[in-house]
């Protein structure tokens, strides 16, 4: 008995068109009348869904793949080879996948059998015309969309938030989220930055154009960096007029591009804190300098405590008395050197423990995997866009956040590697701790800040904040340092 499967899809620009599944499987319905060998059938259908999509992402498209792969079928049965793929680079890998499991693809409107010299000729032939056909197509939608864009016109994509569409498709102004944009222009104009207006909006519980409770500030920015609401359509590098009513005037618009530019290249003077990047939350996220109150004092603070609505509760640490602190400690050492000779002593034996390593080893490798999956990613992006398999729009979205995961994958796998390496290292020497300790005792007030926090850095891996204490992890040792006040939600150090 014949194992058949067929294949049938239809994309929603078809639909638009009046073309629609069940037509095709009444077209391969009849085909089949003319079978006179005993036959089973698995149907996999695809509905709404793009040519643009590769096989092995479509639903079905993928069970089917999986199928062929397993050799569950004899032969796989479609109207046209443009079911599979209109990229003839990406039909061949498809015909040449059929033909090495030894199955046979049918198309109903192009009679030829792949596992011939003259079929492959013909199917690599039809696949071009598909090619051809298919990309004449966004030639054409391509210079359809400038055009609109020439005229004002919308090429599609979301609403953006504060509109909605009417039943002849024009822009009109959306009562209830017009009113959130409103709230948020204002708020901006009388010169709240973008950790107050979130805070404010989830204060107000106003949800963000994805439903979140939490609005990011790359929304807010990117909102109110958006011409359309402005009345401008754009397009590429086309702007023009459009015949939407614009919620802010460009008097408005260009104050708050203005406050927007301001706030993100703010600078403080005290360009070389001496901790900074070292302080770790227990929440996960990193300490930054903030400057509080009427006398702007300077103070590390948890980010998640004023810059996101994660609402952090850990203390505030006053910097000049933490900095202090720690550097006393580090002079210290000048004077301690038999202390430091036993805590790196003790710090040697449990960092030879053969389970540290390996547990390190193990972080690495996995590090590692992550970061080659990550890039793997990103190169079928690559392709997928080159070949017009997707959208400009979809490209950028994706990659952008591929390159993001990337980024962060490789910051991470590059700090366990070193720290495995220096933990595979010899055994550290006490007299580099006394030795640092001497020159800085004997020359800190003659350093500059930058060479200072370079000094920091060298001795300290970092800093992890605690309940009641926080804990400086040396590079081979950790000691404990407590606040002496703790007053109106800060720390304060002796």
């Amino acid at each position: 008995m014949l194992r058949l499967a067929a294949y049938c899809r239809v994309s929603e620009e078809e639909q638009v068109r009046g073309e629609n599944i069940d037509a095709q499987k009444m077209e391969i319905a009849n085909y089949l009348k003319y079978y006179t060998e005993p036959y089973t059938i698995t149907w996999y259908l695809d509905d709404g869904i793009s040519s643009q999509t590769y096989l092995n992402e479509r639903p079905e498209g993928s069970k089917l793949m999986a199928a062929v792969m397993e050799e569950r079928y004899d032969q796989v049965i479609i109207q046209r080879v443009d079911r599979l793929a209109r990229d003839d680079l990406i039909a061949q890998v498809m015909y040449r996948l059929f033909k090495d499991h030894n199955i046979k693809l049918v198309s109903i409107h192009q009679n030829f059998d792949i596992n011939t010299p003259e079929g492959q000729l013909m199917a690599t032939t039809f696949s071009g015309f598909a090619s051809y056909e298919y990309h004449v197509m966004r030639e054409r939608l391509a210079a359809g969309r400038t055009k609109n864009a020439y005229k004002g016109k919308w090429n599609g994509g979301n609403v953006p938030y504060g509109y909605q569409r009417d039943d002849q498709g024009s822009f009109i102004v959306d009562p209830e989220t017009s009113q959130n944009y409103t709230l948020i222009k204002n708020l901006l104009l009388q010169g709240h930055g973008a950790g107050y207006v979130r805070a404010r909006l989830k204060e107000l519980g106003i949800l963000s154009p994805r439903g979140n409770p939490v609005w990011s500030k790359r929304t807010l920015i990117y909102m109110m960096r958006n011409p359309f609401y402005k009345g401008e359509m754009t397009y590429k590098d086309i702007r023009k007029k459009g015949n939407h009513p614009p919620l802010i005037t460009p008097e408005e618009y260009n104050q708050i591009q203005q406050l927007i530019n301001r706030r993100g290249h703010r600078g403080t003077g005290y360009p070389h804190h001496l901790l900074s990047g070292l302080i770790k939350c227990y929440c996960g996220k990193g300490f930054a300098i903030r400057y509080t109150g009427k006398n702007r004092v300077r103070r590390y603070c948890c980010q998640h405590k004023y810059e996101t609505a994660f609402n952090c509760q850990a203390p505030l640490l006053d910097s000049d008395s933490l900095e202090n602190s720690i550097v006393n400690i580090i002079i210290s050492f000048a004077s301690k050197p038999d202390a430091i000779q036993e805590a790196v002593g003790i710090a040697n034996q449990f960092s030879n423990m053969q389970s540290n390593i390996r547990t390190k080893m193990k972080r690495v490798a996995a590090l590692e995997r992550k970061l080659k999956g990550v890039q793997r990613l990103i190169r079928k992006k690559d392709e997928m866009y080159i070949a017009d398999i997707i959208s400009d729009v979809q490209y950028e979205e994706e990659i952008a956040s591929l390159y993001e995961q990337e980024k962060k994958l490789r910051e991470e796998y590059s700090t366990s590697k070193e720290q495995l390496d220096q933990t595979a290292q010899k055994k550290s020497d006490h007299k580099k701790y006394i030795k640092v300790a001497q020159s800085l005792k004997k020359h800190w007030p003659q350093i500059e800040s930058e060479a200072k926090q370079q000094a920091v850095r060298e001795l300290i891996a970092d800093i992890q904040m605690g309940k009641d204490q926080l804990v400086i992890n040396f590079r081979e040792f950790s000691l404990p340092l407590k606040p002496n006040l703790c007053s109106r939600g800060c720390w304060f150090f002796t």
